[in-house]
């Protein structure tokens, strides 16, 4: 069958922003809430001890706060690589066998590099540093936010601890200048690793299999960036846009007309780690023609998302929640807000 971005789907969310099972978001998410309770936990005032007491005790713990961070990441590292390795494996080998069934091609088919696995890893892991700074300047801000309390200090650290809840760990900033979640960027680093990985193993199959053009699926996108490339048919060999004429399976030739190269559809914009294109490759009297894609409504999909990371901030602030009744608030309002109530 085509293939298409979508291949990554089992691998990093559900369709309404939910980690899968056993999936590096999965593991993050889970790395996350972790490190939360955890600080809630250093950070809770104990009755009957005077805030200056309270204080210096928990700034002593700061050391240990951080070996226990820093001992998460190394156990979420050593998790990553069989992880990633699993999936990379399954993706590229799901690619070829699609590319060699659309290219009929019954030659040896590529498997996973170990260089793919580690640049994936490497990606993943550049946001380990910034988890540290962040957890370690949360920890500081609560013991500040109960050291200048008026009163009982638990209210002013638990707006400390709801704030890294609401937001989680943010501080990613892209070329626009975009400031990205931790979330957000561990699944699109998984959705356009594992696509990149999927892509090339269908290339390298039509290769070998000597194709030269590939077909761009229909689907009535409403991402703008994809639609003026809609059932296009790109060179997959440089070839620039134009009218050519290949020879089919039985020896004739077969016109075909091409609107650009592969990289060119990609650089306007198709392929993204949402993309739902499929792209199959063309062979000219003998292949299969790409079928339409299911279109996608990327307004609801959206609205499932925000519904979904609402309802996921408030489970988080449960978890760092200081007393009872703010960790039964939360569960409350984490169970409105879950688009599947």
């Amino acid at each position: 069958m085509p293939l298409s971005p979508a291949v990554t789907d089992p691998y990093a969310t559900q369709d309404d922003g939910t980690p899968q099972p056993d999936s590096v978001p999965a593991a993050y998410a889970a790395l996350i809430a972790g490190l939360l309770a955890v600080l809630a936990a250093y950070l809770a005032p104990t009755p009957g001890v005077p805030v200056p007491s309270w204080a210096t005790r928990v700034l002593g713990g700061l050391p240990r706060f951080r070996t226990s961070v820093r001992r998460a990441l190394v156990e979420l590292t050593a998790r990553l690589g069989p992880m990633v390795e699993r999936d990379l494996t399954e993706i590229v080998q799901r690619a070829a066998r699609e590319a060699a069934a659309d290219a009929r091609w019954d030659g040896p088919l590529p498997d996973v590099s170990p260089v793919t696995v580690r640049a994936v890893l490497v990606v993943l892991t550049s946001s380990h540093q910034r988890i540290q700074a962040v957890m370690e300047e949360a920890f500081r801000a609560g013991v500040r936010a109960g050291q200048s309390a008026t009163g009982d200090p638990t209210r002013d650290i638990q707006r400390v601890l709801d704030d890294l809840a609401n937001r989680g760990i943010t501080g990613y900033t892209d070329a626009a200048g975009r400031n990205w979640s931790l979330e957000h960027y561990v699944e699109t680093a998984v959705r356009a690793q594992y696509a990149e990985a999927a892509l090339n193993a269908y290339l390298d199959v039509c290769r070998n299999a000597r194709v030269r053009f590939a077909r761009i699926s229909v689907n009535h996108t409403l991402h703008r960036a994809c639609r003026d490339w809609e059932g296009k048919t790109v060179s997959l060999d440089g070839s620039p846009a134009g009218v050519y004429w290949v020879p089919s399976p039985a020896g004739r030739l077969v016109e075909v007309r091409c609107a650009g190269t592969l990289p060119e559809s990609r650089a306007a914009g198709v392929w993204h780690p949402w993309c739902q294109h499929r792209l199959t490759a063309v062979i000219p009297g003998g292949g299969r023609r790409a079928r339409p894609s299911p279109s996608v409504d990327r307004v609801a999909r959206a609205q499932r998302r925000y519904l979904s990371r609402t309802a996921r901030a408030w489970r988080r602030r449960a978890r760092v929640a200081l007393t009872p009744k703010a960790r039964e608030q939360a569960q409350a309002t984490a169970k409105r807000w879950d688009p599947r109530q």
